[in-house]
């Protein structure tokens, strides 16, 4: 029995890290219709629907803590130390590396800041490594580097040309959202070390600091906000297609964060980031199937390997020394 507790705990935690990258996938694909509704794309518009979407979010996990009775784990979660490991984590991986990956995106394109954020699973098995001692295995690094390959051929697009010439501050962009993607996970890990946050109230703590950070940001942008940005914005301000699209959207999000963080509790960090990453996979399944956008040989090889490194990763080995 004793032997037999630890193998359903990491089963759990690899389905959950599973689930966090499919569910991650159709998150993704519910923004780009929440965005093609409001007819807009611009930085204010997604910083906009990135704040309402955490704000959502940590409503739903709000109601999802009522309904299990543990609203008071809140209050007892905001007094300990760990509680401010979690606000940590949220403005490393919310508005800082979503910023950043924004900012790169209008610099250098969505084609090198795909391949440079997409070294975010290796930064974090590294940072597991020297911040927690997590023990990585051969098979995890392995895995890991193998979905780097595979999301650096999805991201590559030989019909859009070369890179071209650009400022290195583009890529200094790509890597902050890298590093801050990497570091939410270590952080929020060591933040739940001691099990005295549960999963579910540390996401919350997560996503109301990254929404009231988002508001701080949005709040700046409205001196350069036009009539037409302001216009489109005011659709998520009542209750429209789009907001009642971007409730949904945000219940499938704190989905996928409840699983990553559930994953990042039993299997550690590095284990969880390769897991999630297959977000990119399932992306490009459903962008074919309701974006119309078929994927190139690239990325079906991408996909490919993507899965391969997953499998090879996640499944440990009996012989292997940890």
């Amino acid at each position: 029995m004793s032997r037999l507790l630890p193998a359903i705990k990491q089963t759990r935690g690899i389905l959950a890290g599973a689930f966090s990258g499919l569910s991650w996938g159709i998150d993704a694909l519910l923004i780009s219709f929440v965005l093609l509704a409001l007819g807009s794309d611009t930085l204010a518009t997604t910083l906009t629907v990135s704040m309402l979407h955490d704000g959502f979010a940590a409503l739903w996990l709000l109601l999802l803590l009522l309904l299990r009775g543990r609203l008071k784990e809140i209050r007892i979660a905001l007094k300990q130390r760990d509680a401010l490991y979690c606000m940590l984590g949220a403005l490393l991986g919310g508005p800082v590396a979503m910023t950043c990956y924004l900012l790169s995106i209008a610099t250098a394109g969505v084609a090198v800041t795909t391949t440079v954020t997409a070294c975010y699973p290796l930064l974090g098995a590294a940072l597991s490594v020297l911040i927690l001692k997590e023990k990585v295995g051969r098979r995890t690094w392995i895995g890991l580097s193998l979905c780097l390959v595979g999301i650096a051929l999805t991201a590559y697009s030989p019909e859009e040309g070369s890179m071209g010439s650009f400022a290195w501050n583009s890529l200094l962009f790509a890597g902050l959202a890298a590093v801050g993607w990497a570091s939410e996970s270590v952080v929020c890990a060591y933040g739940m070390r001691a099990d005295g946050i549960a999963p579910p109230t540390a996401l919350l703590i997560r996503e109301s600091t990254s929404a009231i950070a988002y508001l701080v940001i949005i709040s700046v942008f409205t001196f350069w906000m036009n009539g037409t940005e302001a216009e489109s914005l005011q659709q998520l301000f009542t209750f429209s297609h789009p907001t009642a699209l971007l409730l949904l959207t945000a219940f499938i999000g704190m989905s996928s964060f409840l699983a990553w963080y559930t994953a990042i509790d039993t299997i550690g960090p590095a284990r969880a980031l390769g897991l999630n990453v297959t977000y990119s996979v399932w992306g490009v399944i459903l962008a074919a199937l309701f974006l119309d956008q078929p994927p190139s040989l690239w990325v079906l090889l991408g996909s490919l390997i993507i899965l391969l490194g997953v499998c090879y990763g996640s499944l440990s080995s009996k012989n292997e020394n940890k």
